[in-house]
């Protein structure tokens, strides 16, 4: 999900995004994947299990133990 820019690379020399926007990015994703049963202990590879570069992991976590808890819709605008 976020911008992990790898020196050497094509965009080695942009910079990540601050760490207030992807926290605010992961938020909003991290219900869906469990909700959709997309969760990192769930997927066989790529970066939804991998989780190196991203706290939506442990987002999810957080979500999947407050189980009977009711979460909150989040809808995209716009």
């Amino acid at each position: 999900m976020p911008l992990r820019p790898v020196p050497g690379s094509l965009m080695g020399d942009w910079m990540p995004p601050p760490s207030d926007y992807v926290e605010n990015v992961a938020r909003k994703v991290a219900p869906f994947l469990v909700e959709r049963g997309l969760t990192a202990d769930l997927v066989a590879a790529g970066c939804a299990r991998c989780q190196a570069c991203s706290p939506v992991g442990a987002l999810e976590r957080e979500l999947q133990a407050n189980g009977d808890r009711k979460l909150i819709p989040v809808r995209a605008t716009g």
